[in-house]
């Protein structure tokens, strides 16, 4: 067999043919490489020489030929080999590391979940520093977890990027909050009587794309008939609530820790339901980078001690 002379090939084209081959995309491949499009078009072209194939066919979604596959199923494994090499002699050590570690948390998760995630990371990472970012849209994840703006993400959308991994991390449902002193709801309120009076909304709160049961839906899109002030923050909600007569839905989570800081009571809603998932989300081609590998594993323990700590609650 001949000698392939490695020389001759630009070996910064291999990570530009995989990285299209897994976004399917030359808008998502040049996001995640840093790279234009013009950029990621002409090292494709020069792969497509290299290979004697088209190896992609479309324009907005890039489907792989025959051939690419054939390619991308080889490459991958060395890819990763060289990866795992390289990073094992980086020898990552949290104790020493002084990166900044970014997590996105939209609806104010923050609150029930910064604090643990905190302390998790300083406590094996003394060095280290955490962002927490609220994103709106949540429809941004992908991006941001593609690009390295963020390296996590905890939601409960899904979105349909088949580089995304992601583990479950909470399950919620949702509770009602009024103010400790309201003059009508309490713990036997009827739905019929909660749905008589008027409520708080947090704008974007995702309410509408929770699994539900028939009850719950016709409650909610009732409720929210119903509105008489709209927030951009869960966190306002409470606030509010003390000092009137409005009625806020809220996660149930949220609703017993609420009760706990500000003078207001959680109730469980009058009606069934199921509860929703909220998922610790990541981009696969970061999944072997050991710094990615490690924050994930503490995203993972703070998220165990919260459950642990809002059950007994």
């Amino acid at each position: 067999m001949a000698t392939i002379n490695l020389r001759r090939i630009d070996l910064n084209l291999l990570t530009v043919f995989e990285a299209l081959y897994e976004e399917g995309s030359q808008q998502k491949c040049s996001e995640r490489l840093a790279l234009s499009q013009p950029a990621v078009s002409h090292a494709i072209s020069r792969f497509r020489r290299i290979a004697d194939d088209k190896l992609f066919v479309g324009t907005r979604t890039m489907r792989p030929t025959l051939k690419a596959t054939e390619i991308y199923e080889q490459l991958k494994p060395a890819l990763n080999t060289i990866r795992k090499e390289l990073f094992e002699k980086q020898s990552f050590n949290p104790k020493t590391t002084h990166r900044d570690f970014a997590i996105a948390v939209p609806y104010g998760g923050g609150y029930l979940f910064g604090e643990p995630l905190y302390r998790h990371l300083k406590a094996q990472a003394p060095h280290a520093t955490l962002t927490i970012r609220s994103v709106d849209p949540e429809t941004e994840i992908p991006r941001l977890l593609r690009q390295q703006e963020i390296d996590m993400a905890i939601t409960s959308r899904t979105f349909d990027d088949h580089m995304l991994r992601s583990e479950l991390c909470f399950e919620y449902e949702i509770g009602l909050i009024v103010s400790e002193h309201h003059p009508r709801i309490h713990a036997n309120s009827t739905a019929k009587e909660v749905l008589s009076e008027r409520f708080v909304w947090v704008n974007g709160s995702g309410l509408e794309r929770s699994p539900k049961t028939k009850d719950l839906q016709t409650f909610i899109d009732a409720a929210e008939q119903r509105v008489d002030l709209m927030v951009p923050n869960v966190l306002v909600v409470p606030t509010v609530i003390a000092s009137s007569n409005l009625v806020g839905l809220v996660p149930w989570e949220f609703a017993i820790q609420f009760s706990a800081t500000y003078p207001v009571k959680a109730y469980r809603l009058p009606i069934s339901q199921q509860r929703d998932l909220v998922s610790l989300l990541w981009h696969g081609s970061y999944e072997s980078d050991p710094e990615t590998f490690w924050f994930r594993s503490v995203c993972v323990e703070a998220a165990a001690e919260l459950r642990s700590r809002l059950s007994s609650s």
